[in-house]
This record gives C-alpha cells, sequence and structure tokens, in this order.
C-alpha cells in the first residue's frame, strides 16, 4: 500500500505541475519522502504514521486545484451572459 501510496502522490505532484500550491507541494514532497524512508522498515507504526499523513496531505491537492481555477468558470459564465454568438443571430428572425 505504501508503495503505490508514493507512486500516485508523485503522479499527482507532477500531473499539478506548477498549479499545486508551492506550500502544498513541498509539504506533500517531504511526506513522500518519509515514507519512502520508513515503507521498508519494520516499524509498522512509523508506516502506518507516514501513510496517513500522506494520503491526508494528497486529499488537500484535488480541493486546491479546483479553488485555482474557479476563476476559468466565472469568466465563462461573462461570456454567456452576453447571450448568443453573432454567427446564430437573427436566423431565427427572417421575414419572408
Amino acid at each position: 500500500m505504501a508503495e503505490s501510496l508514493v507512486y500516485t502522490s508523485e503522479k499527482s505532484l507532477a500531473d499539478a505541475g506548477d498549479k499545486a500550491p508551492a506550500e502544498l507541494k513541498s509539504s506533500l514532497e517531504e511526506k513522500i519522502k518519509k515514507l519512502k524512508e520508513v515503507k521498508d522498515g519494520s516499524d509498522v507504526e512509523a508506516i502506518k504514521s507516514a501513510t496517513s499523513d500522506l494520503s491526508s496531505e494528497l486529499s488537500k491537492l484535488g480541493p486546491s486545484m479546483t479553488d485555482s481555477e474557479s476563476a476559468k468558470p466565472e469568466e465563462d459564465k461573462a461570456q454567456d451572459a452576453e447571450g448568443p454568438s453573432e454567427d446564430n443571430s437573427g436566423s431565427d428572425n427572417q421575414t419572408t
């Protein structure tokens, strides 16, 4: 389980790139490093603790990405409020 969590965490960080907040990215990198250090050892409690810490921190990545992209949908809403595009204007109001 620890190995797959390390892989998932590293992949998620790579996918997030610069969109991830620097503080969260740094924290995740530290927790990944800690889990890598203990995962092959015999201290079950240390492995559980490091796994739990990393899992908890990783769960913050998704919402932080959503928050950083929340401005984009607002721009889309503003464009929608302007009405239909010019390509469709007048097509329904033709008189013959």
